[in-house]
């Protein structure tokens, strides 16, 4: 699944939906996203969160980890869901690869550095690369 971002811009991307608007008060704190218009971006699963779509996202090839970022500020791509990927209801609603939904906080520990989800995604980046 690839992404382009169409807009950095927090004002912009809400302009006109009330609810998109309420939405990214409540959980985005800036006025601009860290990403650059027009670059294709991969992704690497989807969190809903309260009725909006999130994109995880390596904004830098060398990233360790992917971020939530909402999919309002992007275009699909190609919205092809990769082989592999399975529906997660343990805590959010995650639609991710197996090796992530198969672990019980595999994002949280990813982000701490555990050896074996680190591991893991780095497969997965090489694998969507």
């Amino acid at each position: 699944m690839k992404v382009r971002c169409k807009t950095i811009n927090v004002s912009e991307v809400s302009k006109g939906d009330e609810l998109l608007q309420a939405h990214i008060a409540d959980t985005l704190h800036l006025d601009e996203i860290d990403l650059q218009v027009g670059v294709e971006y991969t992704v690497y699963g989807l969190v809903f969160w309260n009725g909006h779509v999130r994109y995880y996202l390596c904004g830098d090839a060398d990233d360790d980890y992917p971020t939530p970022y909402l999919a309002a500020f992007f275009d699909l791509v190609d919205a092809s869901v990769p082989e592999g990927w399975s529906l997660s209801l343990e805590g959010s609603t995650e639609l991710v690869p197996k090796e992530w939904a198969n672990r019980s906080n595999f994002y949280e520990r990813l982000i701490e550095g555990h050896a074996e989800e680190v591991e893991i995604f780095s497969s997965l980046k090489y694998l969507y690369a």
